[in-house]
């Protein structure tokens, strides 16, 4: 964790691929950014997305996209930062189109969950075993 980047372009990410898929495309891809500030959800206003009470920010849109993000300081070579920034994206055309955005954040918080436990900030992320109702939507 200590070389997690806020710079977008030096983001950690993790593309997975279905074995039978030809198409170039990943199947899923996660992105991880250290950050300075985390977005509000109480001042959320986009009503095609769904909110849920983990970590500091947890939002899940019906274009197969999540991001989340969680108290985790990160230390690189522009000082530390408090946050992370942890997004996942799938292509329209790889995932169960009955698939729902909270499948995709059920998939994001485990993931984000597993690092956080890596990098020692578990208790402090809110990232539960168990992922809750959407607190809109």
């Amino acid at each position: 964790m200590k070389d997690l980047q806020a710079d977008y372009t030096d983001v950690h990410k993790c593309l997975l691929y279905k074995a039978s898929d030809k198409s170039g495309l990943p199947l899923v891809t996660f992105r991880f950014s250290s950050d300075s500030q985390h977005p509000d959800q109480t001042e959320d206003e986009d009503t095609d997305r769904l909110l849920f009470p983990i970590g500091l920010y947890a939002a899940a849109d019906g274009d197969f996209g999540a991001s989340l993000y969680f108290a985790c300081p990160v230390e690189g070579p522009r000082g530390g930062t408090p946050y992370v920034k942890a997004e996942m994206y799938s292509a329209r055309n790889q995932v169960d189109p009955a698939s729902t955005a909270e499948d995709r954040m059920t998939v994001l918080n485990d993931v984000s969950r597993a690092l956080a436990q890596e990098a020692g900030c578990a208790s402090e992320a809110k990232l539960p075993a168990r992922l809750p109702a959407p607190t809109s939507g």
